[in-house]
């Protein structure tokens, strides 16, 4: 199996966390996450690639995809006179992030929505799917 999953997430980790430094990252989902804003990094399918697989069966490429789950809870409005932006601001400046990152590796963005929390309506929540196919040098292709 070709495996970049960890390269993925310390990479978007690592950029969000030079913007938003008390973000909260993972590589697996939790219920209620410790803190907001909160980003999970999720590798949601890795298939091998039939057509590059050799007479040995050796897998040359994969197909990949992240999802990626934004969350925020942060109060915007006018606070002291001064209009400060929300949860939805926020989980989109953090997608902006994210998605130049996954760009810049080679990965093409399939999905990028608002989707309804409907475990906590005050917490807005964004979902991004990033695909790509990998080979087993980890050299990253657009599909």
């Amino acid at each position: 199996m070709i495996d970049i999953e960890s390269e993925i997430y310390n990479s978007i980790r690592t950029a969000v966390l030079a913007k938003y430094p008390k973000c909260y990252t993972a590589d697996a989902i939790l219920l209620t996450p410790p803190s907001y804003p909160c980003v999970y990094v999720i590798e949601s399918d890795n298939t091998s690639y039939r057509k590059t697989t050799d007479s040995g069966s050796n897998e040359n490429h994969a197909s990949v995809m992240y999802t990626i789950e934004i969350y925020s809870n942060k109060v915007g409005g006018i606070i002291k006179g001064k209009a400060v932006p929300g949860k939805k601001a926020e989980c989109k400046a953090i997608a902006e992030i994210i998605d130049q990152v996954m760009l810049d590796m080679g990965f093409e963005r399939i999905l990028l929505q608002q989707i309804p929390n409907i475990n906590d309506a005050t917490i807005y929540r964004m979902v991004g799917r990033y695909g790509a196919t990998v080979s087993k040098d980890k050299v990253i292709y657009r599909r």
